[in-house]
């Protein structure tokens, strides 16, 4: 892989420039780029492609490729896909600060009626008090009912189970 001034890629050169894409490349592009290069360098598409060729060739084409692999998963590795930002590292910073420069804000427009009407009534505090008093009575009552109900269904079925063994057989 090469920069644009056509010197191979050393640890100096920005990640980005190794994919091919712009500082501010989307998560998409990044990816597709990364995808792109895999396809054409991995070491194992090279063996394939260089079937028949002299051996001191196809050691040295495998050779490139494989470097280039290696210098563009290092790059795809120092994008984060969370945050579509750059890892620290290298000259990131200054491309994290231009990409968010540059990223459109979100415009917030207020919506053509007003939302609070469909919130929650206020309600005065004592009123607001019984009415959550009285939502826990009826919650709490609600419980011990259950709890009342499981016990006696419980006790039937044991008395059931007990009258069983009683009989005789």
């Amino acid at each position: 892989i090469q920069s644009a001034s056509m010197t191979p890629w050393t640890e100096a050169l920005p990640p980005w420039e190794v994919l091919h894409v712009g500082p501010g490349a989307t998560r998409d592009e990044v990816k597709t780029a990364f995808l792109k290069i895999a396809k054409t360098s991995h070491p194992d598409k090279l063996h394939a492609s260089l079937h028949g060729q002299p051996p001191a060739a196809k050691a040295r084409a495998v050779e490139q490729g494989t470097e280039r692999f290696r210098m563009a998963v290092r790059a795809y590795e120092m994008y984060d896909m969370r945050s579509g930002r750059w890892a620290p590292g290298l000259a990131s910073h200054v491309v994290n600060a231009y990409a968010a420069k540059n990223r459109r804000p979100h415009t917030h427009e207020p919506p053509p009626f007003d939302l609070r009407r469909f919130g929650p009534p206020r309600l005065h505090p004592k009123t607001r008090a019984a009415v959550m008093g009285l939502y826990l009575s009826v919650t709490l009552g609600l419980a011990i009912e259950s709890w009342v109900r499981a016990r006696s269904e419980r006790a039937e079925r044991e008395t059931e189970a007990s009258r069983k063994q009683r009989r005789p057989s």
